[in-house]
């Protein structure tokens, strides 16, 4: 019952927390929890700890670079460029989008391309009158087959 609590308090505050600041202190907090609950032993957490660390440092460098990129609007720039590749087909259209995929994918991971790309994918297809589904679909589809290839996939 103490794992249930503690888990569940610290779902509440990561829910009730927007800033990323803030949820990594409500995910720091609620392992605390866990640890002072006797959910989980000191030397199972820093085991844990240890094994993760090098997967969540390659996410978090990741993420990072893909935040720099939407920071600079390099999807906005992409989303142009598959624009003007597509020059009003909807087959051309799927195509670039798929190139874009792929390359986003590779570069930056699936995080970036279903949360990043997805987005300006739509508005593209939006902004040239096409069905928005194909594409969307698409997107979502490569970054995860994509992905595969990457170190750290879903």
């Amino acid at each position: 019952m103490p794992e249930a609590l503690g888990l569940g308090l610290a779902l509440v505050a990561l829910a009730a927390t927007r800033a990323l600041a803030g949820r990594a202190l409500a995910a720091l907090l609620g392992a605390l929890g866990l640890l002072a609950l006797g959910a989980i032993s000191l030397a199972r957490a820093g085991s844990a700890i240890s094994a993760l660390a090098p997967t969540v440092g390659f996410l978090a460098a990741l993420l990072l670079i893909a935040e720099g990129a939407r920071g600079e609007r390099v999807f906005e720039a992409l989303g142009a460029l598959v624009a003007r590749g597509s020059r009003g087909s909807a087959r051309r259209l799927l195509g670039w989008v798929l190139a874009a995929a792929v390359g986003v994918t590779a570069l930056l991971g699936l995080d970036a391309t279903a949360v990043l790309l997805t987005p300006v994918v739509v508005a593209t297809a939006r902004r040239l009158r096409a069905d928005v589904r194909p594409p969307a679909y698409a997107t979502g589809h490569l970054a995860n087959s994509a992905s595969l290839l990457l170190p750290v996939s879903n």
